[in-house]
């Protein structure tokens, strides 16, 4: 963990990077995960397993969206509630 805030309630799962970025309460992120210059925000889930490991960069995910296990999100924002399916991949998106 580097400069990263977590705030309360939330699950981080073990082998977790986290740079740069702010997660809300009562955020659950997966094992493996890797989040830099992000902010998570309250009640997400993001799924990530060692043999799939979710990566999100340079990204704004808002209140209450699940992210399945083995996405990539590079430089986007997620609207609440959303459900991202496993093994998606965005880049210069907006999800809404």
């Amino acid at each position: 963990m580097e400069d990263t805030a977590i705030d309360n309630f939330s699950v981080i799962g073990n082998n977790v990077k986290l740079i740069r970025s702010s997660i809300m309460d009562r955020t659950i992120i997966g094992e493996n995960c890797i989040i830099e210059n992000s902010i998570i925000g309250r009640h997400t889930e993001i799924r990530s397993t060692q043999a799939s490991p979710t990566t999100i960069k340079d990204s704004i995910i808002a209140d209450n969206v699940v992210i399945g296990e083995g996405c990539n999100i590079i430089s986007t924002s997620i609207y609440p509630h959303k459900t991202i399916m496993p093994k998606s991949k965005f880049e210069n998106e907006i999800i809404s």
